[in-house]
């Protein structure tokens, strides 16, 4: 075998074994289809024994080639991963991106870091706030994009739906609280998004949030409640062995989504480049 290999030609053998035709193959890369039948033949000459075979079907591996064949796509995929990763953009300007603190943690690092990595022309900037906060900063453009947290029947067509959570009214563990009349609550702000969503489902029960601790950092607020304050509404990716479920007869919430939403007229390709990353890091399959 001869000891260089080029990774087009690996390409160019994965898409014929995928698509079965040569003709399909030269379409997708491209090509001619003599230039196809030329590397793979080259190829073949390269590595010493016969690549492809005729079927029913079209072409397919050899029984020699079905372990080279996994080398070639595996070594195609690293490849063009690589080039994903680490591509150099010429781009240039500002792009804000904003953020719940749920989504701050060590993928939120990495997409900041892969973007600057990829656009180093380009300002990335990120601002953490609250939902209710964030979307008004997509209203009055001070955020280009932002990944929010909302209801499902608030997820819009032209949202990208990131991961869902389900939503927990909790307490302390040591310091458990009587909960009968209105609800010693521990609220991240005023424009609290869980608050506003508890308050609408405690009207229809004839009660109300007594808001005992306000905080904006989900630490504090856990913080709060682990001290037995009060109650509050987390998701249960954060709740830890400090915290459990209220006893009590409180309105079920319905699952929280987080998504990404780009502003009004703010699509344009460091946009399209930011989405592209972020979900790629941040997406979970629901």
């Amino acid at each position: 075998m001869s000891n260089k290999l080029d990774v087009d030609s690996l390409r160019v053998l994965t898409s014929v074994v995928n698509l079965k035709r040569v003709g399909l193959a030269a379409n997708n890369l491209n090509l001619t289809q003599s230039a196809v039948s030329h590397t793979i033949k080259r190829l073949e000459n390269r590595v010493g024994f016969k690549l492809l075979k005729r079927d029913s079907d079209g072409f397919a591996l050899t029984a020699e080639a079905q372990s080279f064949h996994d080398y070639a796509r595996r070594l195609v995929l690293l490849h063009d991963e690589m080039l994903s990763n680490y591509r150099i953009s010429s781009l240039q300007g500002k792009i804000t991106l904003g953020a719940t603190e749920d989504a701050t943690h060590s993928a939120l690092a990495r997409v900041s870091g892969q973007f600057r990595r990829s656009h180093p022309g380009v300002n990335l900037q990120i601002k953490i706030a609250q939902s209710l906060v964030l979307t008004d900063w997509l209203k009055s453009k001070q955020v280009d994009i932002a990944i929010l947290q909302m209801f499902e029947d608030q997820v819009r067509k032209t949202d990208v739906v990131l991961w869902r959570d389900c939503l927990h009214w909790v307490q302390s563990a040591d310091f458990p609280l009587q909960v009968d009349g209105d609800i010693p609550f521990v609220s991240f702000s005023e424009d609290c998004y869980y608050r506003k969503a508890a308050s609408r489902a405690l009207k229809k029960q004839n009660r109300k949030l007594n808001v005992v601790f306000e905080c904006p950092s989900a630490r504090g607020v856990n913080e709060a409640v682990r001290q037995g304050i009060g109650v509050a509404l987390i998701t249960e990716s954060v709740v830890d062995e400090t915290l459990v479920p209220v006893k009590a007869d409180l309105p079920a919430m319905p699952e929280i989504v987080h998504v990404i939403r780009v502003g009004s007229g703010r699509h344009n390709e460091l946009v399209d480049d930011l989405k592209v990353i972020l979900v790629e890091e941040l997406s979970i399959d629901t």
